[in-house]
């Protein structure tokens, strides 16, 4: 929204834990379903994106990007899935996904068990309403390895799963798409392109020692930045998403309420761009006090700084 309707460009992106400015959308299911054994087999006379219509889907949100946005956006554009409902009203992605897959299909709420990443796989891994081959959890290509990897949570294996390997990845031939991490975004009109280029230089010197990594992950959450451009990093999720039903409507609403008043959540608009904004200024002035020559102990500093 803030690249297409107001211009903003992007400076630099949130890392992923593997050092990935982004994460692919992905399928997990059972090593021992159908869909799993069509993708092993690798046999063009069985699909296994076919095969998926009438499982059990679990999904991360109603608005998820690898949860439910790429997935959908895949499947309804390569004529797996056929939108049920007004394709311009976003209400009809709901019935889509369960005329599709089940009535029992998991679309979660906040605060819910099934809610997010953990709660899509939760989901399947627990497969309480049939048996595991039945289920498919739309996530991330780390979820696994994340939750039931090294460190399994306590749900992993109690039911039909039994070990990591049990859980099978499947990704469509060219993938379903990629979920962009969170960039950090300027307003060209604002910013000059060497102001640009210094806040670069300044996430490139935080990547570059462990102290400022150390600021990167207690500010942001992020093991490191990546610089990267507008359109390499968000050029092609729009294309990815740009069939899910009524999902231009949806920002269109969205980008109204921002030129009217705030957020979904009740915070004015303008607070994320301060709050980028001040993350910045710190930053910089991080940055240029380690050039700064040291106050003699008993001066104190200017009331500029």
């Amino acid at each position: 929204m803030s690249w297409q309707e107001y211009g903003l460009q992007v400076a630099a992106a949130e890392q992923k834990g593997d050092g990935r400015a982004y994460y692919n959308a992905i399928a997990w299911v059972h090593i021992d379903s159908d869909m799993a054994q069509a993708d092993l087999d690798d046999d063009p006379a069985t699909d296994p994106l076919a095969l998926m219509e009438g499982k059990i889907s679990c999904h991360t949100s109603a608005l998820g990007s690898s949860g439910m946005l790429l997935p959908m956006g895949y499947l309804i554009n390569n004529g797996y899935v056929d939108v049920v409902g007004d394709p311009d009203e976003i209400d009809s992605l709901h019935a889509t996904v369960t005329n599709h897959f089940s009535a029992d299909s998991s679309i979660p709420d906040s605060g819910t068990p099934y809610y997010r990443y953990i709660g899509s796989l939760r989901c399947l891994a627990e497969h309480a309403l049939g048996d595991a081959t039945d289920y498919i959890s739309f996530a991330k290509d780390p979820t696994v390895p994340d939750y039931c990897g090294e460190d399994p949570e306590s749900w992993c294996f109690e039911g039909d799963f039994t070990q990591t390997s049990d859980f099978h990845p499947i990704m469509a031939p060219e993938g379903f798409g990629r979920a962009p991490s969170h960039p950090v975004m300027y307003n060209p009109d604002v910013f000059t392109p060497e102001e640009v280029q210094s806040l670069r230089d300044a996430f490139t010197t935080m990547n570059g020692n462990d102290a400022d990594l150390t600021i990167l992950d207690d500010v942001l959450s992020t093991p490191g930045m990546t610089i990267i451009g507008t359109e390499d990093h968000l050029g092609g999720y729009g294309d990815s998403i740009e069939d899910v039903p009524g999902i231009v409507a949806y920002f269109g609403e969205k980008v109204n309420k921002v030129k009217v008043a705030s957020s979904d959540d009740g915070i004015p608009l303008f607070v994320p761009l301060l709050v980028i904004g001040a993350i910045g200024a710190v930053i910089y002035v991080v940055k240029n006090r380690k050039d700064e020559p040291k106050l003699p102990v008993n001066q104190a500093p200017s009331s500029e700084e």
